[in-house]
């Protein structure tokens, strides 16, 4: 009786699943979407469509937020827990089509990330996110999100520390500046890059920024959203993986993304991904070297965006340049 009434469930969750799923669309088929940075005074709505967090780590959020001059308006199933995620797939879904279908509320920042984007990817109303354009901020899982809406809607989203990044881990002028708050005469915003051994090219190369965190664009390869590396600089960084894993994602990326066809890859860190002294493997940097040298794509290692001290926000769906002589990122607001 019991797997009876699982088949059924089953089968009406999926059949309403699928007159849910919106239609796929392409981001070279329509206009780029740079949406307006939020007023002084402005709301920005608090979210988490991945992992849990706790009450402690709300009000973390909240004063960074007011610190920047916003007035903070928490989802309404902010402190939802369903295991490792942040409430069923229903609760995260509904919390992101209100922050984005309320008018009053001009950004959306994720408060962290942890697993579930991906959960949320074929259920998510496209329609609804085009049409009330506004800046998603976040990082590492939010990569999911931040990719798809800039494929299926042409939206430009922050690659960028999450609501609840410690002070130490956000480049605060780089934040202001994106978010508005601090004044811009138009020139380019420039960033330098630690010195890497593995940058190569000269030169400068222009181009869409796309990607983040590798683990989410290997995730997502092979589904109706992996991203198209195709004349795009792709950013890459992780934390925690292994040298082999490293190599296993980018060979995913190689064969199921267009890697290959990339301009230029802009390395953020890799925290923790180095191989243990007993391990018999290749080394980080070896593999990287291994997987990216080859494909004769220009290089710019040592990128201050991850899940190191640093994370300068960058646009994902915006026009950056990459200066392979001094070793620098640049863009320029509302390109």
């Amino acid at each position: 009786m019991y797997r009876r009434e699982f088949i059924t469930s089953s089968a009406i969750l999926l059949a309403a699943a699928s007159c849910r799923a919106p239609s796929l669309v392409q981001t070279r088929d329509q206009p780029v979407s740079r949406p307006i940075p939020p007023a002084r005074g402005g709301s920005i709505a608090l979210i988490c469509p991945g992992g849990p967090i706790s009450s402690q780590r709300l009000l973390k959020s909240i004063k960074l937020v007011e610190s920047l001059g916003f007035k903070v308006r928490p989802a309404k199933n902010i402190l939802a827990q369903n295991g490792y995620l942040a409430g069923t797939d229903e609760e995260r879904l509904n919390d992101l089509h209100a922050a984005f279908r309320d008018p009053d509320i001009q950004a959306v920042w994720a408060i962290r990330g942890g697993y579930g984007c991906t959960r949320l990817l074929p259920l998510i109303d496209y329609d609804l996110i085009r049409a009330n354009p506004k800046l998603l901020i976040g990082y590492s899982d939010i990569t999911a999100l931040l990719n798809a809406f800039y494929q299926q809607t042409g939206l430009v989203g922050i690659h960028g520390p999450v609501a609840s990044s410690t002070v130490e881990e956000i480049d605060r002028k780089g934040l202001a500046q994106m978010l508005g708050v601090e004044e811009t005469d138009g020139s380019q915003t420039k960033v330098l890059t630690a010195p890497g051994l593995l940058s190569t090219g000269e030169g400068t190369v222009n181009g869409v920024l796309i990607g983040g965190n590798l683990t989410l664009l290997a995730s997502m390869t092979g589904t109706p959203y992996a991203v198209d590396c195709t004349d795009k600089i792709v950013l890459l960084e992780d934390v925690g993986e292994k040298p082999y894993r490293i190599d296993r994602m980018l060979t995913q990326l190689r064969q199921g993304a267009n890697l290959g066809k990339a301009k230029g890859i802009l390395l953020g860190e890799f925290v923790d991904c180095e191989a243990d002294l007993d391990d018999n493997s290749l080394g980080l940097v070896e593999t990287l070297s291994d997987r990216l040298y080859n494909l004769g794509i220009p290089i710019l290692a040592g990128f201050p965006a991850g899940h190191g001290d640093r994370n300068f926000p960058v646009p994902i769906g915006g026009r950056v340049e990459m200066n392979l002589d001094e070793g620098s990122l640049s863009w320029v607001s509302g390109r």
